[in-house]
């Protein structure tokens, strides 16, 4: 009995050694917020791929947790968590300006891009490894923002990263980022080249690319591009201080709405205020839900300097719980150009 015993026990733990093993050999390829030239120079012959994830989001969480037991993984190739959260990594999100998250990146050995999978499914997943092993961009369907076809962008994304790593070794590839305007019209490649400009003292060529990006301002890209366009703006116009522009603040900073019942109209107020010194071009306001229904100022409206202006909304839903919903605000205000309000109610 005691021999069957000890042999269980040893092969017990024989299991339990092999399994560690095969965590550490699965773990030993994943690296966290590791700088791209880091990458780069440590990874040897092997393709790469970074995934973009935000770290307080449920499907990012999905993701570094699938592969942090070694789902799916292919064990030739690095990969590379960014959270894109961290002031270090926030350049990816100005690169790629990508839909959603996270998002893998496949390059080869020597850095160029070969592929952009969305997800946390197995299919994903499946997809990065094939990609990897194939170094070929895969069918996997990307959205994006410019409707335009997979291939076509990936391209030119790898173009953009070529000028962008170049400028960070003193080399502005000016007759490569003049194709790219054309053909890629967002923010990212004129202010990599304003900044080649700038460095080369070429006064003419940086207020062109300055007036160039700042025609392409809109809520969505200041709140990417917040730093870029105010450098683009102080190009344009030395004086330019950021105190004087637009603001926009709200009260209350937070709905509560208690004693809601189900099918009545709860009403309430938010007051938005522009403390700037211009004045502040409301967009849009959008709701997260039908049971949120603005009452006042449906389209875009303009508030003075100095001034405020009352919005009135009514909640009603039939259920009966605990809610959260969301308002979105979207303006020319340089400090949140879409802000987020949160609607907390209690249906009885």
């Amino acid at each position: 009995m005691d021999i069957l015993k000890h042999g269980i026990l040893g092969l017990l733990l024989s299991c339990l050694l092999l399994a560690c093993r095969q965590s550490k050999t699965r773990q030993s390829n994943v690296t966290h917020n590791e700088t791209f030239s880091i990458i780069q120079q440590t990874n040897g012959n092997k393709p790469f791929c970074i995934t973009l994830v935000d770290s307080t989001q449920a499907l990012s969480q999905k993701f570094i947790e699938r592969l942090k037991y070694g789902e799916w993984v292919c064990s030739t190739a690095s990969y590379n968590m960014v959270d894109i959260n961290l002031p270090q990594n926030k350049w990816y999100t100005k690169w790629l300006v990508p839909v959603s998250l996270p998002l893998t990146c496949v390059f080869t050995s020597d850095g160029h891009l070969v592929d952009l999978i969305p997800g946390a499914a197995k299919e994903s997943f499946l997809y990065v490894q094939k990609a990897l092993t194939d170094l070929q961009m895969t069918e996997y369907h990307y959205p994006n923002r410019f409707s335009m076809p997979k291939k076509k962008l990936i391209t030119l994304f790898d173009r953009i990263l070529d000028c962008n790593t170049g400028l960070k070794e003193g080399i502005y590839l000016k007759e490569e980022l003049r194709d790219i305007y054309d053909s890629l019209p967002y923010p990212y490649p004129y202010y990599i080249g304003l900044v080649g400009a700038l460095a080369e003292n070429d006064t003419v060529t940086a207020l062109s690319l300055a007036r160039s990006m700042t025609d392409l301002e809109n809520p969505y890209y200041m709140e990417i591009f917040r730093d870029e366009f105010i450098m683009a703006k102080k190009t344009i116009n030395p004086h330019f201080d950021v105190k004087d522009e637009a603001t926009i603040r709200i009260h209350p900073a937070r709905i509560l709405l208690s004693n809601c019942l189900p099918g009545m109209e709860k009403p309430f107020t938010i007051s938005i205020f522009n403390d700037g010194k211009r004045p502040l071009n409301v967009s849009k306001i959008f709701k997260s839900c039908s049971c949120l229904e603005l009452k006042s100022h449906h389209g875009e409206f303009t508030i003075n300097p100095e001034d405020s202006v009352q919005i009135d909304f009514v909640f009603n839903l039939a259920e009966k719980g605990e809610f959260i919903r969301d308002i979105f605000i979207t303006s020319n205000a340089i400090n949140n150009p879409i802000l987020y309000l949160e609607v907390l109610a209690e249906v009885q």
